[in-house]
């Protein structure tokens, strides 16, 4: 039985701020019902509250300063095994509220690394999974300070924009001189990056999505880092694997959050979260599409295009709502439309995690027209829950969502891949990176016709697209039949939308889809194990690899 030691400076349920806290709270769990032996450590920031049991304590010296490391731990129970999780705990780094962006924020992360290597001395696992920039310099610690330690290392970025990039002082917390202030080593145009110390010194670098993996070695999408990880894709030590959620924790049939559980045999019930949702958020009742949006208000979740498309689109005979905290610049500019259109916008910026369950369950349309998105969860919880997400082509929502086109040609028209080619003009690095990142068709037959086709969507807007979903939406209830009483299950898929069925035991609307249109549609499964995106790639010298999380020598 493999031992793996999984670090990650947030983890569901016990403190999140984003979507790898999920990630960390779901994979472990998986892991240890296949036969894994795993573990996981954190820092016990303030927000935990679990009842935690003392494991031991040791020193940790922060530049001379003799800081006191105490390791606690909290166990779950998964299918009657035991899935332990350890806290790494101070008063000085982790006992105040947030948990990051602290002026002291590399110094609390090397207290943290350094803190994590003497527990990987203690418990000699055999594998040690780092996430994200707070664990980056743990793998060098390991390689050059620690060379005893024999373990292998697997680095996993989540986002690249969030690479943990300091001035060169904070090295020093990790007791390193300046031979490592290298190019070819932590030296990052000046400053010193965590980022960088994880991806130089670990044995494999993974992405959450086969397309991010791509993307990062791009200047759009690498910041910086781009050539680094384009080396790191040569010597095979990168490979992309999208990320999955918890289907236990995301299942409509027995969500305590919902107003009316429902299966994929009892859709009418979707439709009653519907009607408690319009009346929970001050909508009128009515068969009128509701779109939503959950997400950190900021401008690479698109908002920009997002708040002008939805001034002219709440013309329409629409509702909105949006879920998330952020940047007060878009959220005025919601409440500004929540104003010029009573009735027909709901806008919380704040969030609260039953309501997100609630709005997934009883949106029609979910929006995700993020600028790049590594993976993305949300695709995946609205698929579970029987809403169409309308995503931008890019990062994890390209490989986990999969568009229909009107005009039946072999092309993936993801919706906000067509907006920005209208606004390419636009002198905005947000706008170049959109319009440089339109795939270049692969299928010969279609080779000529892509200049052709980019030129017909010329003058395509966002307005005018979901333009086109109102259109289909209000036709769809006028038209169909009785025997399909759920409104969201049919949409798009004749305007280059975009729908995705993951497992069969899903909300999957195949039956009613097939009973709606003249045509088939293809059906597309998830494999055994829905929480991991299982990678059958073999290495260059077919040594044994473990093709469930990372690939690496055993």
């Amino acid at each position: 039985m493999k031992k793996v030691l999984f670090v990650a400076s947030e983890v569901s349920p016990y403190a999140k701020s984003g979507g790898l806290a999920d990630v960390a709270g779901s994979l472990p769990k998986e892991l240890l019902k296949m036969g894994y032996d795993i573990k996981v450590v954190m820092p016990l920031y303030r927000e935990v509250k679990q009842q935690m049991e003392y494991v031991t304590d040791y020193p940790i010296y922060m530049q001379g300063r003799k800081e006191n490391c105490i390791v606690r731990k909290h166990i779950q129970n998964v299918e009657d095994k035991n899935l332990t999780t350890y806290f790494i705990d101070n008063i000085r780094y982790f006992d105040r509220d947030g948990l990051y962006c602290h002026p002291d924020e590399a110094e609390r992360f090397a207290f943290f690394d350094k803190a994590v290597v003497e527990l990987i001395r203690i418990e000699k696992p055999e594998v040690v999974h780092l996430n994200d920039w707070q664990t980056g310099p743990i793998a060098l610690l390991l390689r050059e300070k620690h060379k005893d330690i024999k373990t292998k290392i697997i680095y996993t970025i989540h986002n690249m924009e969030y690479n943990g990039r300091f001035n060169k002082g904070n090295m020093y917390h990790l007791d390193l001189d300046d031979s490592y202030f290298t190019p070819e080593g932590i030296e990052f145009y000046g400053d010193m990056s965590f980022s960088k110390a994880g991806i130089v010194y670990a044995d494999m670098i993974t992405t959450v999505s086969k397309t991010y993996a791509n993307e990062i070695q791009t200047s759009e999408y690498g910041f910086g880092y781009e050539g680094l990880m384009s080396l790191k894709a040569r010597q095979e030590k990168l490979i992309g694997i999208t990320n999955a959620i918890d289907y236990e924790e995301y299942d409509p049939k027995n969500d305590k959050e919902l107003y009316k559980n429902y299966t994929a045999e009892t859709l009418e019930l979707k439709k009653e979260n519907k009607k408690a949702l319009q009346k929970e958020l001050g909508f009128e009742e009515r068969d009128v599409p509701l779109l939503s949006i959950i997400s950190r208000v900021v401008s690479h979740k698109g908002y920009d295009i997002l708040v002008e498309g939805l001034n002219e689109l709440l013309k329409k005979d629409i509702q909105f709502v949006a879920l998330g905290v952020g940047d007060k610049h878009y959220i005025n500019r919601l409440e500004y439309l929540k104003e010029k259109y009573p009735g027909k916008v709901s806008v919380n910026h704040f969030f609260d995690h039953e309501l997100a369950k609630r709005i997934y369950a009883g949106s029609d349309i979910f929006l995700m027209p993020s600028v790049f998105e590594p993976c993305g969860l949300s695709q995946l919880i609205s698929f579970r829950y029987g809403t169409v997400p309308v995503v931008r082509s890019t990062g994890g929502l390209r490989d986990t969502v999969i568009g229909y086109g009107a005009d039946k040609e072999k092309l993936i028209l993801n919706t906000f891949k067509q907006v920005m080619i209208i606004r390419s003009n636009k002198e905005s690095k947000h706008v170049r990176a959109y319009f440089s990142s339109i795939p270049v068709i692969e299928d010969n037959e279609y080779k000529t016709k892509k200049h052709l086709v980019i030129q017909n969507y010329n003058k395509i807007s966002l307005i005018d697209l979901l333009d086109n979903i109102v259109h289909e939406f209000n036709h769809a209830i006028n038209s169909y039949t009785n025997e399909i009483k759920t409104t969201n299950k049919y949409l798009l898929l004749r305007t280059g939308l975009t729908y995705r069925i993951y497992k069969k035991d899903n909300l999957d609307f195949l039956k009613v889809l097939n009973k709606s249109f003249h045509f088939q549609i293809e059906e597309t499964f998830f494999q055994k194990f829905p929480y991991i995106y299982q990678n059958h790639l073999k290495h260059h010298n077919d040594k044994l690899t473990l093709n469930i999380l990372w690939q690496f020598h055993i």
